[in-house]
């Protein structure tokens, strides 16, 4: 009898090691590929006038991914982004929450981001940057466990005063 249990057992790991190994493969083949970047950084700013920065996203995997695009700022007040509902934001922080498409080609760069330099300041920068958002779908626990995010430069600018008002990319 103790062999017969034996087998059996050894029977049932052996396909539930199949099930998870096959289960794995398969999420890190569908998984989400999520890139990031400023569409680029400005040379010279100037504190009297507000400025905008696109932030892109790019997902190359095979399966959408939920995402936070994730900008920040020292020195600076945030004036607005975009319309959408799913937004949370204060002075110098905004978190805009979004689905990045799957089997994207190229980086699209429908966000935007307004802000402008505070008064009196010898520097200020801002930052960008995707943190994955879960869901309890299939595809939002493979983005969780298996999804990669890569980020790519520039995802910090940093500016000194040069002159009154006006700023020099560093």
């Amino acid at each position: 009898m103790d062999s017969t249990n034996s087998l059996v057992y050894a029977f049932i790991t052996i396909i539930l090691f199949g099930l998870i190994a096959g289960l794995i493969l398969w999420a890190i083949e569908v998984r989400p590929i999520v890139g990031y970047q400023f569409q680029e950084c400005e040379n010279q700013i100037y504190s009297d006038s507000s400025q905008s920065v696109a932030l892109g996203i790019l997902n190359s995997g095979n399966t959408d991914a939920t995402v936070v695009l994730h900008f920040s700022g020292e020195n600076i007040t945030i004036l607005n982004t975009s319309k959408k509902p799913y937004i949370q934001m204060n002075d110098t922080d905004a978190r805009i929450f979004l689905t990045a498409t799957k089997n994207s080609k190229t980086y699209y760069y429908d966000e935007k981001i307004y802000f402008m330099a505070n008064k009196n300041v010898k520097s200020f920068s801002y930052t960008y940057d995707v943190i994955k958002q879960s869901d309890w779908s299939i595809s939002g626990l493979v983005n969780i466990f298996f999804g990669e995010i890569k980020l790519f430069y520039p995802v910090k600018c940093s500016y000194k005063q040069i002159s009154d008002g006006r700023f020099e990319l560093v």
